[in-house]
């Protein structure tokens, strides 16, 4: 009971401690937007980019989560072959998942700078 309350203490506290900070960007917005490289743009392929951005970064949040239920899994596993597989079938699943979003990605990018914008300009 003390060892739980004191994880539950010291988790709560390290959140506590972590709220607090604001980090200042030191002008790079600004110094982006005088030379034209604005991310905040309102356009169809900036506000297209925010969100491709968004999905990548939610993409490699779930395949470190998956990393690490499927490292638990194996070193939990004590040697019994079923769960071994079945871990080691997540920690596969999600790096092919990996590459098949990222291949994705490439593909997107090479057609869109390759073929797609120079028939737009």
């Amino acid at each position: 009971m003390y060892k739980r309350l004191l994880y539950w203490f010291g988790l709560i506290l390290t959140m506590l401690i972590a709220l607090p900070v604001f980090a200042d960007d030191y002008g790079t917005a600004n110094t982006a937007k005088a030379s034209g490289l604005s991310r905040y743009g309102k356009s169809l392929f900036h506000i297209s980019g925010n969100i491709v951005s968004a999905v990548l970064s939610l993409v490699g949040i779930i395949f470190f989560i998956l990393m690490l239920y499927g490292g638990f899994e194996w070193m939990t596993s004590r040697g019994k072959e079923d769960q071994t597989k079945k871990s080691l079938e997540i920690i596969w699943g999600g790096v092919i998942g990996l590459m098949i979003v990222l291949a994705a990605y490439a593909i997107t990018m090479f057609m869109t700078s390759n073929i797609i914008m120079p028939a737009i300009h």
